[in-house]
């Protein structure tokens, strides 16, 4: 189902981030982030945005994690 989509699609974002640092490494911290709310795994959702807040420090992608991880706590 759905869920299995998911799932899916988070193992394939972590493939996508150990290739480096790229311009969308933040669209694919947010969009796994997004993933994990969905699949209710809080913790991991915060630890997508504690990441691309370390990697992308005083960004637009940065200030949207802190707004993220402050709702999910």
């Amino acid at each position: 189902g759905s869920e299995m989509c998911i799932r899916d699609r988070v193992k394939t974002f972590d493939q996508a981030l150990n290739y480096g640092k790229s311009m969308h490494q933040a669209d694919l911290l947010k969009a796994q982030a997004r993933c994990y709310e969905t699949l209710g795994k809080k913790e991991d959702a915060i630890r997508s945005y504690e990441k691309l807040i370390s990697v992308f420090p005083n960004s637009e992608h940065s200030r949207f994690a802190q707004t993220k991880k402050a709702d999910l706590k």
